[in-house]
C-alpha cells in the first residue's frame, strides 16, 4: 500500500471515530427521568403555601440569604408520586423506595403589600426533590437522595451540596425525615409558626 494509500485510509478512520462519537446520545440524567411529569402527580397541597424567608433561603439551590428586596415573598406546592401517596397521608409515615417528593418555589414580588398567589399554571423558580432510594444509599439520611432542578425540571449539576437540606430533615426522623406541616388543615398552624420564627421577640 503506498504512503497517500495509508494517509487516506487513517484520515478516513480517523474521521468515523468523530462522526460515530457525534451521533452518540449523550447519557440520559436519571434524576431528570425521575421527576419528568411530575404535575400529573398527586397535589399535596390544593394552593400554595407561604414559606418562611429564612426556610426560602434554605430551599436555593446553594444556600443563601438575601433580604435586600423586602418585596419578595416566597411560596410553595408539593407533589408526591403514586409510591409515596399512602406515606404522605400517614400519622407515622414509612415511604417505600421509589417515593419521590417534588416542591415548588415560587418568588412572587409585590411593592403594594398585597401577593397574588401563583397559580397552577405559572412555572416555578426552583424545585427541591427527595427521593427514596434503596437499603444502604445513606443510611444515616434514611437513604433519601435530594436534589434541585431548574423551573423547567431540569436538575442543577450534582456537584451542588444537598448537606443543607440533610441536616434540616434530619430532626425529622420519626416521620421518616419529611415535615409534612403543609398538608390540609395544617397550613394554618404552619403559616402562624412561620410568622413566630420571622419575629421571635415580638411574642404573639
Amino acid at each position: 500500500m503506498t504512503r497517500s494509500a495509508n494517509i487516506f485510509l487513517g484520515l478516513f478512520t480517523a474521521g468515523t471515530y468523530v462522526a460515530v462519537a457525534m451521533v452518540q446520545p449523550s447519557p440520559k440524567d436519571s434524576r431528570a427521568e425521575q421527576i419528568n411529569g411530575y404535575r400529573k402527580w398527586s397535589l399535596v397541597t390544593p394552593e400554595a403555601v407561604y414559606m418562611a424567608p429564612w426556610v426560602a433561603a434554605l430551599c436555593r439551590a446553594t444556600p443563601e440569604y438575601d433580604n435586600n428586596n423586602p418585596h419578595v415573598q416566597t411560596f410553595f406546592r408539593v407533589f408526591v408520586n403514586q409510591k409515596g401517596q399512602s406515606a404522605m397521608k400517614a400519622k407515622n409515615p414509612l415511604f417505600p423506595v421509589g417515593s419521590v417528593i417534588v416542591k415548588e418555589k415560587f418568588e412572587v414580588t409585590s411593592k403594594s403589600g398585597k401577593v397574588k398567589k401563583p397559580t397552577n399554571q405559572e412555572k416555578p423558580n426552583l424545585l427541591t426533590v427527595m427521593v427514596k432510594r434503596e437499603e444502604g444509599f445513606s443510611p444515616k439520611n434514611g437513604n433519601w437522595e435530594y436534589f434541585t432542578a431548574d423551573g423547567q425540571a431540569n436538575p442543577n449539576s450534582p456537584e451542588l451540596s444537598t448537606k443543607h437540606c440533610q441536616s434540616c430533615h434530619l430532626g425529622q426522623k420519626d416521620k421518616d425525615y419529611t415535615f409534612r406541616s403543609y398538608g390540609p388543615g395544617k397550613r394554618v398552624a404552619s403559616s402562624l409558626q412561620s410568622l413566630l420564627l420571622q419575629y421571635p421577640k415580638r411574642g404573639c
